[in-house]
């Protein structure tokens, strides 16, 4: 009897950072999948724990394959090939509207899509999949997001594809500098929805999947009831974890306008 007490106290120690009831952590690359993560655990919807991962997609993995992690955000397609290619738990994403294009003159229909040059960042990232979705014959030029908005400001291209805040931050600069421009929402002119499903998580055995859904849907909807706030809260994970500065009026007027919609907890 007291042998098989010492097997199963060894095997529960052993398989302890599996099981559920132990503290969650998250973790994110620093763009706008982290932001939910943040007011999640500032607002007390989940308690959590973050560790920041940088680079790429590999990062995340590593740190979920090594169990530094339990929880990530990512782009809708490589977050499910993720859980599907290591038996973890995919949960809805947090982010529904954030791809818009920025461009000099006004849009009204296709044609006019049709007839630009157009500069962007994040090849096979959300920009790239909805604009492609679209069926348009013109192909986007795909750089360094920042490189991108700089040919833009200058002039080089007429339109700017990029996820928001970017956005927001180029269209801040040319409304400073008295310039007229135009931002149109590419998921409904490609998709014909005003919110489709961008990102989705990905959750390590152990844990409660619909615990942490629902936490992430509650801080969507502090997001868009308290955008000075969600501002406020994701800067400062930013400082903290990241040691970077974002822009946070950019943000600001991302979140306020709409253009940048999370998933979010529904009124009773």
């Amino acid at each position: 009897m007291k042998t098989g007490l010492i097997i199963l106290t060894v095997w529960l120690v052993a398989c302890a950072p599996l099981m559920a009831g132990d503290k969650l952590v998250l973790t994110s690359l620093p763009n706008p999948n982290v932001y939910a993560m943040f007011i999640a655990i500032d607002q007390g919807y989940l308690d959590a724990d973050f560790i920041p991962a940088y680079g790429s997609v590999a990062s995340l993995l590593t740190l979920m394959k090594s169990g530094q992690a339990d929880a990530t955000l990512l782009n809708r397609m490589p977050a499910e090939n993720m859980a599907e290619a290591h038996h973890w738990q995919l949960i809805e994403g947090t982010i529904v509207r954030a791809v818009h294009l920025l461009s000099y003159t006004p849009i009204g229909s296709r044609d006019d899509i049709e007839q630009l040059t157009i500069i962007a960042a994040f090849p096979g990232g959300s920009p790239d999949k909805i604009f492609t979705a679209g069926g348009f014959t013109v192909i986007p030029k795909f750089t360094d997001p920042y490189l991108a908005m700089q040919l833009f400001l200058k002039k080089d291209y007429p339109a700017l594809l990029l996820p928001e805040p970017y956005i927001s931050q180029v269209a801040g600069l040319l409304r400073n500098r008295g310039e007229m421009f135009f931002i149109s929402d590419m998921q409904q002119l490609c998709l014909g929805a005003k919110t489709t499903d961008i990102n989705a998580g990905v959750v390590r055995q152990g844990f409660d999947p619909d615990l942490i859904a629902a936490a992430f849907k509650k801080a969507g909807r502090f997001i868009h009831q308290n955008p000075r706030r969600a501002t406020e809260i994701v800067a400062a994970g930013f400082e903290k974890h990241f040691h970077k500065t974002i822009a946070a009026e950019a943000l600001y007027d991302a979140l306020a306008s709409g253009r940048l919609k999370f998933a979010e907890e529904q009124n009773d």
